[in-house]
């Protein structure tokens, strides 16, 4: 039985592993902020990705252009 919970542990160990290894960051240069009167979202312009900021919960989605 021991035996059992030792491979699930290895083979959740190479899960994560996978995972971050597949997560990648890039650096981006942002070309216009526009912040919205009343609200409080922002959005970054980064080009071909619009990305949209809320300050109270620091939330943030992207959308491609």
């Amino acid at each position: 039985m021991k035996k059992i919970y030792l491979i699930l542990a290895l083979l959740v160990a190479a899960g994560v592993g996978y995972g971050a290894a597949q997560i990648q960051i890039k650096m981006e240069q942002v070309k216009t902020i526009t912040q919205y009167a009343g609200a409080p979202i922002s959005r970054y312009d980064l080009g071909d990705t619009e990305c949209f900021v809320e300050s109270t919960s620091h939330s943030m989605f992207c959308l491609r252009k």
